[in-house]
């Protein structure tokens, strides 16, 4: 049952990504909370495999993950912003475990689930095409700025980690 072991992040993947869809603001101490509990999960998991390199590995591109994030999101303004980037920390402690090629299949997924996403979001969350309002929902988001990409992040996390796993 190694899939238990990536449950922190997926937790806490899953309760940042709603609080970003319902209220763009994520509270940076629920990340600092799931990043130390998988990272707890990945010692735990390193210790039962023998294996420390794991950590460092998850470390590793986990700051790489978060780094192109955060590299992206000061390159233009109203795209990814700073708290995508930390949420990449905890999803990425747990897909960058399973090594390169999960973390080659998250970015993947990413943009894959990321570019419909955006898509439909201009077109019918934000206020596309029906008159301003979007369908009746471009209201509620844009007042409230910005587009929630936690939800695709965390997506994309739980593809690499089924696909990782499988590997």
């Amino acid at each position: 049952m190694p899939y238990l072991f990536y449950l922190p992040s997926l937790l806490c993947g899953l309760a940042i990504g709603v609080k970003d869809v319902r209220g763009r603001r994520v509270r940076p101490s629920w990340i600092v909370v799931g990043s130390l509990a998988q990272l707890v999960s990945d010692v735990i998991a390193a210790t039962i495999a023998n294996s420390f390199f794991l950590i460092l590995q998850s470390v590793l591109f986990t700051a790489l993950c978060a780094g192109v994030l955060a590299l992206l999101s000061a390159v233009r303004a109203g795209g990814v912003n700073a708290v995508d980037a930390l949420a990449m920390i905890p999803l990425g402690l747990a897909v960058g475990t399973l090594g390169l090629r999960a973390i080659l299949v998250w970015w993947l997924a990413i943009g894959v689930f990321g570019l419909p996403f955006i898509w439909c979001w201009n077109r019918f969350a934000a206020g596309g095409a029906n008159g301003g309002n979007g369908g009746g929902m471009g209201r509620r988001f844009d007042r409230r700025g910005g587009m929630p990409f936690i939800p695709v992040i965390v997506a994309a996390a739980i593809i690499a980690v089924v696909v990782g796993t499988m590997l």
